[in-house]
């Protein structure tokens, strides 16, 4: 009977072995870890954060994080368990391996106001058996693009009940009546998105359409579409030579990252699109030392909301006497003046005989061409380190500043 019980025992255990041996068995199936989400919920410092920069107002989806779902994905995106933020646990058991933590606002279906989307994802983690390890920094962004309409008040007097703005992008459409002041989320793809913008209806009377469209737009954009009704001069009058001002409508846009600028007249419809007020060269770099005092030297002066002033500075290292210093002051009485303004004879003489823009031809443009290609030539006479610093302000008060910097001590 013993050694019955003996070979049994014996005939098991080498069916046990040839088992675990024929089937490779994998004991570390059982291994587990955890991951605690608490910190994902800390009331002082949440793991878990939204960003939904560019937006200005409190949005549904960022006040009501409890509506968020969470997620644990494995390395390769492969959803392993989804909670909504108010129930999920404050530890979780996983299997051992390489993890990550996505969440998301709750999911829209078409364009909506007031209903952005925000979406983010933690670093990958690992889970080792029988260790636990906090959840890391989860911050979610904007993935929509953001559109908000708005009028000055002179122009909204004068729309009919029936005037409203139709967006679209893609597939996706919202009507924007004159008194919507909220904004319109729509999804897209992550970059080079279409905005098209319809104006429709009565303005003082008259039956108005002007549609416009803005490319390039990435997710996360916030597109703020402002149309204002603002005093231009159109025309010349033939009696007197003078210029007649009329009602313009213009179409203003600005976006972040994206700046588009755009005028509008009933005579006319072509789009102005510069972007917002700038310094830069005309085919070249401005950031970039000129020492070719052969290449024309154009600098552009941009606003699209119109220029109020270019103030100009202008300092160099060629400081001795009969200098370019000297120079300067020679010319214009002074080594600093404003373009739109100047403020006496000597800086309007100067700039006249070099034939520089000033007065009107500055005043409300968009765009002003600072040449000074003519005199460049020149500085090969004066030995030194030149520097034009040029500052743009805006109707707006915005500005932009650079400094042309042209090098003649080599000059031939």
């Amino acid at each position: 009977m013993r050694r019955n019980l003996v070979f049994s025992f014996v005939a098991l255990a080498s069916l046990v072995f040839a088992a675990c041996h024929g089937e490779k068995m994998d004991f570390d199936l059982s291994r587990n870890g955890q991951i605690n989400l608490a910190p994902l919920k800390d009331s002082e410092n949440p793991k878990l954060t939204f960003n939904t920069e560019p937006l200005v107002t409190t949005s549904r989806a960022a006040s009501n994080v409890e509506d968020y779902v969470i997620g644990i994905y494995t390395d390769g995106d492969a959803l392993v368990q989804e909670w909504a933020y108010a129930e999920m646990p404050e530890v979780y058991t996983l299997g051992v391996g390489t993890y990550k933590i996505k969440a998301h606002s709750p999911v829209t279906e078409g364009a909506a106001f007031d209903a952005p989307y925000c979406e983010g994802e933690s670093a990958l983690f690992e889970i080792t058996q029988d260790n636990i390890v906090d959840a890391g920094q989860v911050k979610c962004t904007l993935k929509n693009i953001k559109v908000t309409i708005k009028y000055d008040e002179k122009l909204l007097a004068l729309l009919g009940d029936d005037a409203n703005v139709s967006v679209t992008v893609g597939e996706e459409s919202l009507a924007f009546s004159k008194t919507e002041t909220r904004s319109g989320f729509f999804h897209g793809k992550d970059a080079g998105n279409v905005v098209d913008v319809v104006l429709a209806g009565t303005i003082e009377g008259e039956s108005e359409s002007i549609t416009r469209s803005y490319s390039d737009i990435d997710l996360g954009t916030e597109l703020v579409i402002t149309y204002t009704l603002k005093e231009a001069s159109v025309s010349v009058d033939p009696g007197t030579g003078g210029t007649v001002s009329a009602q313009r409508l213009v179409l203003d846009a600005e976006c972040e990252p994206v700046s588009i600028g755009a005028s509008v007249t009933p005579e006319e419809d072509e789009i102005l699109d510069f972007g917002s007020a700038s310094v830069v060269g005309d085919g070249f770099d401005i950031n970039e030392t000129v020492t070719d005092l052969t290449q024309p030297v154009v600098v552009l002066l941009r606003a699209p909301d119109g220029i109020a002033h270019v103030y100009v500075t202008i300092t160099t290292t060629s400081t001795e006497e009969g200098g370019f210093a000297d120079a300067v002051l020679g010319v214009f009485g002074t080594n600093s003046f404003d373009l739109a303004y100047p403020d006496t004879p000597k800086v309007e003489e100067g700039l006249s005989a070099l034939s520089l823009p000033m007065g009107e031809a500055v005043i409300n443009q968009q765009e002003v061409r600072f040449d000074v290609s003519q005199f460049v030539s020149l500085l090969g006479g004066f030995p030194g380190v030149h520097y034009f610093n040029l500052k743009v302000v805006d109707a707006k008060g915005m500005e932009a500043e650079a400094t042309l910097t042209i090098d003649s001590r080599n000059a031939e």
